[in-house]
């Protein structure tokens, strides 16, 4: 029993040390502060002129996947006490970065019709797709 409890003990260390990443900046004018608060949609498809909305819970994106119109703005929530991004596998295309507990930031989708494959830079295990689509 002392060693499990020594076991879970130290993973639980070790946990919080990896979830804390590192910090970088990254300037992108695309992403900024959002001026409202969103209201997560209620399925993965947000329709053409509305927001759409992205959480990040338990080091995990919901939903996984995203469809949204070309150039859409996407709000993020992150509910995790780790930072998180946003970040397009396909260099350039978006970064949500620094994304902090309760301070949601927003994104611009792109414009081009796709599927955007996604990741958190600090935590590997971390993937979603945003689809983008007339």
């Amino acid at each position: 029993m002392h060693l499990s409890r020594s076991l879970t003990l130290g993973l639980s260390a070790a946990l919080v040390l990896a979830s804390a990443g590192c910090s970088e900046s990254v300037d992108d004018p695309t992403v900024t502060a959002p001026t409202t608060s969103g209201t997560p949609a209620a399925d993965a498809t947000t329709p053409a002129g509305s927001a759409a909305a992205l959480r990040i819970e338990g080091f995990g994106y919901d939903p996984v996947s995203l469809t949204v119109a070309p150039g859409a703005m996407v709000e993020v929530t992150n509910a995790d006490s780790a930072e998180h991004t946003v970040t397009s596998e396909a260099k350039g295309k978006f970064d949500a970065a620094e994304i902090k507990q309760n301070e949601p930031v927003t994104f611009k989708a792109p414009s081009e019709p796709g599927t955007y494959k996604y990741i958190c830079t600090y935590h590997s295990t971390m993937h979603g797709t945003l689809v983008v689509k007339e």
